[in-house]
């Protein structure tokens, strides 16, 4: 009998963040194993997936918690094999209202601020439903805890001395399809203007400050006072997007910086696979970090800061870089970027899509 496993995830796109696509990831994952997947998620009036059943639950603003539960009280919860809470709006469900039965077929993922906004630093909604001490139950009754990133796993083991949980967090990477990035290069030459004798850098992301844009700036400044046959793409949408054209008119730079606005993953290959490097320098400790693995499948050099879950995803010597200061950014950019091929085999074994459902599929199904 097919095994039925629901999805529970305030956020997925093409609204939300991270968390969001991780969703999007689990049940293409599931799906592709011919697995009967649910999702219940925020109402926008998406359009239904054929591959999967789509809920979509109209909420309050901090009720929203309380709106999931009475849609999902709905359905026969029991016939489910496996519930996946996948995001912190996911898990107060959970959290507050699922009983032991629920919980022993429950899935949670960790992604990036859970230690912060649940135990560190919480809300005051949090305090007031004493959240905390709800989320610690949940995590030691449930099935399974799934963590992004080794990185993820040990900080929030650390932030919050929950030791005890160690054992049952498990890491299942976000795995990288490479049916989508692959190595598909275009002429920057026609799409671009750019001469063929340009260097060019790549940043995909939010267009926010944290994310390292002021200092990133500051250093192709710095390289194009000494050659002006530097070039920047940028890929994606944000509010430090005026900031950053105001000081690159100021500087007379804007020739050699691209905004491209938001892509779709086929246009988004064929750049990441025609540029000298991929780099974003975020001042976040980001749990695990995509936008490097998948510059990473498309053969392409990259520098990250030394710092999360960024440390998981560059092989340093091979793929690419992880840096300290501005100064070494400087230095590596001035270089050749890294011969293209098999340098970057290990780290697309290591995060293939393949691999990492069928470690999904034995996680949520091998495991008492």
């Amino acid at each position: 009998m097919v095994k039925k496993v629901l999805v529970v995830s305030h956020e997925f796109p093409p609204f939300g963040g991270g968390a969001g696509i991780v969703a999007q990831d689990i049940i293409k994952k599931l799906t592709d194993n011919n697995l009967d997947v649910t999702l219940v998620t925020n109402y926008i009036g998406r359009k239904k997936d054929a591959d999967y059943n789509l809920i979509e639950v109209k909420t309050i603003p901090k009720l929203r918690f309380v709106n999931f539960w009475l849609k999902m009280k709905t359905l026969n919860l029991r016939e489910y094999d496996r519930i996946i809470l996948n995001d912190v709006g996911a898990q107060m469900v959970g959290a507050i209202f699922f009983n032991n039965e629920l919980l022993k077929k429950t899935i949670v993922y960790l992604h990036g601020s859970e230690p912060e906004n649940i135990y560190l630093y919480p809300n005051s909604m949090f305090k007031i439903l004493k959240f905390n001490e709800k989320h610690t139950r949940l995590l030691k009754h449930c099935n399974t805890i799934i963590s992004v990133s080794n990185y993820m796993k040990d900080k929030f083991i650390n932030y919050t001395e929950l030791y005890e949980l160690r054992d049952k967090i498990v890491t299942n990477y976000i795995g990288i399809n490479e049916k989508v990035f692959l190595y598909d290069p275009i002429d920057l030459t026609v799409k671009l203007g750019i001469s063929k004798e340009a260097r060019t850098l790549l940043s995909v992301s939010r267009i926010v400050r944290d994310k390292g844009y002021l200092e990133m700036y500051y250093i192709f400044r710095e390289l194009v006072k000494g050659d002006r046959n530097y070039h920047w793409i940028i890929i994606g949408v944000g509010d430090y997007k005026k900031k950053l054209e105001i000081m690159i008119k100021d500087d007379n730079l804007t020739s050699n910086v691209h905004f491209l606005g938001k892509l779709d993953r086929e246009e988004l290959r064929k750049y990441y696979s025609s540029v000298d490097f991929f780099w974003l320098l975020s001042n976040y400790e980001e749990a695990l970090g995509l936008v490097y693995l998948e510059a990473e499948f498309c053969k392409t050099t990259v520098i990250g800061r030394n710092l999360g879950g960024v440390k998981e995803v560059i092989d340093v010597g091979k793929t690419g870089y992880l840096i300290e200061n501005e100064k070494e950014v400087l230095e590596i950019l001035r270089k050749k970027p890294f011969p293209q091929q098999e340098n970057f085999n290990d780290i697309i074994d290591k995060f293939s899509f393949e691999k990492n459902t069928k470690m999904l599929c034995d996680l949520l199904f091998n495991r008492n």
